[in-house]
């Protein structure tokens, strides 16, 4: 794994140990070409396609293989688990006859994007010796069965468990019930770096505070106070700061976010309809899903107003919907798949063999 003070707290927080493979990277160095983030001056500049996606993918892959194959050679650990998207993890498991573990994130990663990034890693393959692409010999799925799409291989399907970080520091309105319908805003952390992505906050808040809601913004401080809004915050608005979705989700009534995974998978656990502005990446194909499974809706993100905004929140809002209901049922789902402790006897299987 890449190292960041965020992520290896997160993961020390977890009981898990981690083990750097190489330094913090953002975004802008990995999937941008290092284009600095004032150069992103629209959403259009993240649309940089599957050729583009593969390429910051191989990237990532060539920074981290040194030191993956260093751990690899010095701990021959018996399987290696793996996103789909982390190549220098499947690579150093082919290399060295490690039975390989893919474990996926959510919906699965555009086929396009993948054939993308081996293709940018030949050199690389060639170079350490490894003739043939890794395939798993164990693909796990954490999405909803009926909610994954159907070109892929059907996976060991597993029950997304989330886990966003503890309960330390947390304010305790938190895990008190909302005192009016409370609508979760979050865009994650990579969107608010950009200044047009602030813009898109805002008119998303300006929007939402036009319904009769609660909105609590998951937003780190520094962000919340780049948006420029009054101090103390306007009446019905919160600020969270990276407060897990995990515990924040049960006292909402709705989800506003950018299309990342975690947030998809998490308020699908909690069975809230969402509202997707896809910005980058695959949120554009969560967006799709969820709109088309029923549980949301998209918003293209060069149509976003305010009005759009609170009319396809109310829409999601409004009583027993059909989008509530439909969340609810990918919630059972969920809570139907077998457990991650069932899921390792399976790995425990491969080992033995």
């Amino acid at each position: 794994m890449t190292s960041s003070e965020a992520v290896m707290a997160g993961v020390e927080r977890a009981g898990l140990l981690g083990v750097a493979s190489f330094g913090s990277v953002t975004i802008p160095d990995g999937m941008l070409h290092g284009r600095p983030p004032q150069e992103i001056r629209t959403a259009s500049d993240l649309m940089i396609g599957d050729d583009g996606l593969g390429a910051g993918y191989a990237r990532l892959a060539e920074w981290a293989f040194a030191g993956t194959d260093r751990l690899v050679r010095a701990w021959r650990p018996d399987l290696m688990v793996c996103e789909p998207t982390a190549m220098a993890g499947m690579l150093a498991a082919g290399l060295h006859g490690i039975p390989l573990i893919e474990h996926r994130w959510g919906l699965r990663s555009a086929p396009e994007v993948i054939t993308a990034t081996m293709d940018r890693l030949e050199s690389l393959r060639d170079e350490i010796g490894l003739s043939t692409e890794p395939k798993p010999e164990l693909i796990i799925d954490v999405c909803p069965p009926s909610l994954q799409f159907t070109d892929v291989a059907a996976g060991a399907a597993m029950r997304y468990v989330p886990y966003n970080g503890g309960t330390e520091g947390l304010p305790d309105w938190v895990f008190q019930p909302a005192p009016s319908t409370r609508v979760c805003l979050t865009v994650g952390t990579a969107l608010p770096s950009f200044a047009w992505g602030l813009r898109l906050v805002r008119d998303l808040l300006d929007g939402l505070r036009e319904l009769p809601v609660e909105v609590v913004l998951a937003m780190n401080g520094e962000h919340v106070t780049q948006l420029g809004l009054p101090d103390p915050l306007p009446s019905g608005v919160r600020a969270a700061e990276r407060v897990p979705l995990d515990l924040l989700l049960p006292s909402c009534a709705a989800v506003v976010h950018h299309g990342g995974a975690g947030t998809m998978s998490t308020a699908l656990v909690h069975g809230l309809p969402q509202v997707i502005i896809p910005s980058f990446g695959d949120s554009y194909l969560t967006a799709e899903r969820i709109t088309e499974a029923g549980a949301g809706l998209g918003i293209p993100i060069d149509q976003v107003s305010s009005a759009l905004v609170r009319d396809t929140t109310a829409s999601v809002l409004d009583g027993d919907n059909p989008y509530r209901r439909r969340a609810r049922a990918f919630a059972r789902e969920i809570a139907e798949q077998r457990s991650p402790a069932e899921i390792v006897s399976l790995l425990e299987d491969l080992v033995a063999r």
